[in-house]
């Protein structure tokens, strides 16, 4: 039991170690860009280091914590895992007039949600309900927000967090997944924009902003607005890689398709206070075909450049145009699923 809990702690200590230097290395980064305009990530003091582990207990993983948000893509061999906004214009989403009929898509508009941050997570079991872990301490960066009383009365969630569960070994012959397979989270932060909050709550609702307050409010109690969500996964690179024809014709059939996951999400909430809404993305229930194309570029994933977003899906022209809730990108050669913070 000795050697145990000293493991224990060790991991502590490496958990809080390095959340500490990212935030240590976050704050001189801005502080060298204020002053040259340039990104550097700078090596921190041991004295930088210390103080910045003051403010970290060891069993709390700060969210966001695990990768850095940056502008442009960085060169292959980055020691450190990246990410980046997406400008809502790279989707293309349902419109009207009568979409059943010409299918037709355009460009989003801009995005209901900012993107906050990414975690890549890893524990002893598969990662649930994010918002109410007590390992994991959600953004409180609001200050630029209305307040509290406003996000309710608009009625959609200040922190939109979405939680996909990844298996990290590939499926049986038969195509079930690894009974000890746990697997890894992907998981985004959203922060709703202030001027959405705003536009809400004059009484000037967007299509979109209907369905999601919708779909917040009733996801419990009504099938019809619950199977509304949906993500799209775009592999901007993957012809690139030159995986096998079997492979890659899986990867072009679902690369950029707009999926409902209804069947395989999990919804979780703050008691309806409007703090956060959470939805969970099991890729371990996708169809097994899916899970084989994904796990046949978990090897690969450092050359994928990645874009993901989530929407409502609109049917009605009433419902349209759809537009995205909130995106990111993952730039290639910086997701490595070896570096995932093991959480506690």
């Amino acid at each position: 039991m000795k050697n145990s809990k000293n493991q224990s702690t060790n991991i502590n200590f490496l958990i809080v170690v390095r959340e500490a230097r990212f935030r240590a290395e976050q704050l001189k980064r801005e502080v060298k860009e204020e002053a040259t305009g340039e990104t550097r990530f700078l090596a921190v003091t041991e004295s930088e280091i210390k103080a910045a582990c003051e403010t970290i207990r060891s069993d709390v993983h700060i969210a966001g914590s695990s990768m850095k948000k940056v502008h442009g893509c960085l060169q292959p061999g980055a020691d450190y895992m990246t990410y980046q906004d997406t400008n809502a214009s790279n989707f293309k989403l349902r419109v009207g007039p009568n979409y059943k009929k010409t299918g037709a898509k355009a460009p989003s508009a801009a995005s209901l949600y900012s993107l906050h941050s990414i975690d890549l997570l890893k524990s002893r079991e598969k990662l649930c309900s994010i918002g109410s872990s007590q390992h994991i301490q959600l953004p409180t960066d609001f200050d630029h927000l209305p307040n509290m009383d406003e996000i309710r009365k608009a009625g959609i969630p200040r922190l939109f967090i979405v939680n996909t569960q990844i298996p990290e070994l590939a499926p049986s012959l038969l195509g079930a997944n690894q009974p000890d397979d746990v697997g890894f989270s992907l998981i985004f932060y959203f922060v709703i924009k202030p001027e959405v909050i705003e536009q809400m709550n004059s009484g000037q609702l967007s299509p979109q902003m209907k369905l999601f307050k919708q779909y917040v409010a009733e996801h419990k109690k009504n099938p019809d607005i619950r199977r509304r969500f949906k993500a799209l996964g775009i592999a901007n690179n993957a012809k690139e890689l030159g995986l096998p024809s079997m492979i890659s014709g899986l990867i072009d059939k679902f690369n950029g398709k707009p999926a409902i996951i209804n069947k395989v999400a999990q919804i979780y909430d703050s008691g309806g206070d409007m703090e956060w809404f959470e939805v969970d993305i099991s890729i371990f229930d996708f169809p097994m075909l899916a899970r084989k194309a994904l796990n046949s570029l978990k090897d690969r994933v450092a050359e994928v450049a990645i874009r993901a977003g989530f929407v409502m899906q609109g049917e009605t022209d009433e419902e349209l145009p759809e537009c995205l809730l909130g995106g990111a990108e993952i730039c290639k050669s910086c997701l490595k699923i070896e570096r995932a913070i093991f959480l506690v």
